[in-house]
């Protein structure tokens, strides 16, 4: 193991959000991409937003957001020693049809708080955290029993928690300030709820608004806002980056928000660089500023480039010429604040670093290939039939076992001895090729402390086959 080093506890959350995000960012890019073709689709009339096609589609691009916890699960759980199995499981129990924004439930007389799993990833990081210690000590199905109704009871509405907490916050200023000051914060701090699952407080509070009033005077002008300044943000990073890697991921979700799709952003880019968020409050702030002085109305419940036109409502192009404005600050200012704030060096040495590893690799792949003798006579077995999931499921790397019939166990490979566990159970090798090898023996093995081991060799050694 690697000697851990001490981080701001804010900063080591944001960091596992980011490096849990990482590897699920395919599927994510590619529904924010099909969501933006479908509203180009839309808007052009080339497809109806009710025939058949594009409901199917649609479906394709929202399940992915819908099972974002069950991604989030198995992507996290690697990071923080919990099965990725369990952590599954108990994603995609959160999302059954019997708790998932289910009322009225409860767990022994315990009333549980209503709370849509769906859409969310606070909740199931923070239970696979949880559950990474809980299986420390329990095995097999037991962590999923203990985690879920913890989860339901404290995780789980974390969410709605800073949702209620937004609501008495934007009540508050409404009635003391007036609507511009609610509607430059949200606009501002829309991309936080988004991750926090926290911003669907608005709704009950938007439909109260056209039921009353025959329009919205707030919110849903100011997710327009948002949603566009977090285009305008990314193309900022767009025309800033150096890295050709980093400038198709940053166009890629510019134009999947500027369609209304902001999660793609929010979740691969926004979460690993956190200047992101300010550029936004910058640039929403400033542009629901602006909607609220002009007093800027929505007449229809839709949001984005494709509800712009709703703001004609009857006849009234003032307002829609107010909210033209408002988007325009709000995306220019966006992008201005993002391309000055700037791109963290060691990022965009790190997306170099790999790229030339990526070809370095690519190019001499033929000259990295080793042939691996054997460590041990023996019976020699596949590697997913040991039982340990940490290699049995590869997430080790690809290997082999044998079961030996003695007691030696000999270096495969000509190397260096790189690494000595204290438990004297398992060695790591380097070839002069720089290939690294894992030898470990028995299972369980490491809760012997080294008693019956006997070592003949230290770290730093030259070993030979």
């Amino acid at each position: 193991s690697e000697n851990k080093v001490k981080k701001n506890p804010i900063k080591a959350v944001l960091d596992l959000f980011s490096e849990s995000m990482s590897p699920i960012l395919e599927p994510i890019i590619a529904a924010g991409m099909l969501a933006g073709v479908l509203s180009l689709l839309s808007l052009t009339g080339i497809i109806s937003a009710e025939s058949p096609t594009y409901i199917l589609l649609d479906n394709i691009r929202s399940s992915v957001f819908f099972f974002l916890p069950i991604f989030m699960a198995m992507s996290c759980a690697k990071r923080l020693n919990a099965s990725p199995f369990l952590a599954v499981a108990l994603a995609a129990t959160l999302l059954s049809t019997g708790i998932n924004g289910v009322e009225g439930l409860s767990f022994f007389g315990i009333a549980l708080p209503t709370t849509t799993y769906s859409n969310s990833f606070i909740p199931i990081i923070l239970a696979v955290w949880f559950m990474g210690y809980v299986q420390k000590s329990l095995k097999k199905v037991l962590p999923k029993f203990i985690c879920l109704p913890i989860t339901l009871m404290f995780f789980g509405p974390i969410g709605e928690w800073i949702g209620s907490a937004m609501s008495w916050v934007c009540m508050f200023l409404m009635n003391t300030l007036g609507n511009w000051s609610v509607i430059a914060l949200y606009a501002a701090v829309q991309p936080f709820l988004i991750m926090f699952g926290a911003g669907n407080f608005i709704i009950p509070i938007v439909v109260q608004f056209h039921a009353e009033l025959g329009y919205d005077p707030i919110f849903y002008a100011a997710c327009t806002i948002s949603d566009i300044a977090v285009a305008g943000a990314m193309l900022g990073y767009f025309l800033r980056a150096k890295n050709e890697k980093q400038k198709q991921l940053f166009g890629t979700f510019s134009f999947s928000a500027l369609m209304g799709v902001t999660e793609p952003a929010i979740y691969g880019a926004f979460v690993k660089f956190r200047k992101l968020f300010l550029a936004v409050a910058i640039g929403g702030g400033l542009g629901g500023l602006y909607a609220g002085i002009a007093n800027v109305k929505t007449y229809a419940m839709a949001w984005g480039l494709a509800g712009l036109p709703s703001y004609i409502g009857n006849n009234d192009y003032k307002n829609f010429y107010s909210m033209i404005i408002a988007v325009i600050i709000g995306f220019v200012a966006a992008a201005v604040a993002a391309y000055f704030l700037g791109i963290p060096k060691d990022s965009e040495k790190a997306e170099a670093s790999d790229e030339k590893a990526v070809s370095s690799k690519s190019d001499d792949s033929i000259m990295n290939k080793v042939v691996v003798n054997g460590c041990a006579t023996g019976k020699l077995v596949k590697l997913s039939e040991i039982n340990d999931k940490a290699f049995s499921s590869g997430a080790l790397g690809s290997g082999v076992g044998i079961i030996a019939d003695n007691n030696l166990v000999v270096a495969p490979v000509d190397g260096e001895v790189i690494c000595v566990f204290p438990t004297k159970h398992a060695f790591g090798l380097k070839t002069e090729s720089g290939v690294e090898l894992l030898i470990h023996i028995g299972i369980d093995t490491v809760e012997l402390e080294g008693k019956h081991f006997t070592t003949m060799v230290n770290q730093g050694d030259k070993v030979k086959i």
